[in-house]
């Protein structure tokens, strides 16, 4: 759910349960209106509902505990990227004060950056990627590092072709260290798509048969 209106938030977020969607909410870096915007999604989604939010970078290290300090008494579960990348104390500062779960993303570009959050425990989870690292190779990698040593780890997919959707869903099926929420199917936003062959039913994938990925090209 893209930053907004706490309404417009909120009755976004009600669809999408709808849907059999788990939540990722974006947040500004405001503290105010990012926690009026959490709340506004949890009173209409109720208490049940999965929420992870993602700040893609924008706090401090001292506003982003006390973020993670409200989030935590709306039942927010997971606190995404909440510093900039390569501000490695302010994100392990973060992690020692937050009372709920850290999760890097643009900190964790390669295998050697899940290494280093790993070893120094400056995080609770990663999220990666195909796209993100480059290789299939390099996310299994990360995985299984990641299930060796008890942190989670999240897959998700930059809105784009169904092929690569299912690049992501056969790793996805096939690495156990890869958490069941993944951030996956936003194929469906695309236009012009030259591939078919996955939809989203009740908020999960079906890993497709066939010959290579499982999808098919349109004309061919």
């Amino acid at each position: 759910v893209s930053v907004g209106d706490p309404e417009a938030m909120a009755q976004e977020a009600k669809d999408l349960v709808a849907q059999g969607l788990a939540l990722k909410l974006k947040v500004s870096g405001r503290i105010d209106q990012d926690l009026l915007r959490v709340a506004a999604v949890r009173k209409a989604v109720g208490d049940a509902v999965f929420i992870k939010i993602d700040a893609n970078e924008a706090y401090d290290a001292k506003n982003a505990i006390r973020l993670a300090k409200g989030l935590a008494d709306l039942g927010v579960e997971i606190f995404e990227q909440p510093v900039p990348r390569d501000q490695f104390d302010a994100l392990w500062e973060v992690k020692k004060h937050s009372p709920i779960k850290i999760e890097a993303d643009q900190s964790c570009r390669n295998f050697a950056d899940a290494q280093m959050l790993i070893k120094n425990r400056m995080v609770d989870s990663i999220n990666t990627g195909i796209p993100k690292v480059g290789s299939i190779g390099e996310v299994r990698r990360i995985a299984e590092l990641c299930e060796a040593n008890g942190i989670r780890c999240a897959l998700s997919n930059t809105a784009g072709s169904v092929v690569g959707d299912a690049a992501a869903l056969h790793l996805a099926a096939s690495t156990p260290g890869i958490a069941p929420l993944c951030e996956l199917g936003e194929f469906e936003v695309i236009t012009g798509d030259p591939f078919f062959g996955l939809a989203v039913t009740q908020g999960a994938l079906t890993v497709p048969e066939g010959e290579g990925l499982g999808v098919n090209l349109r004309g061919f």
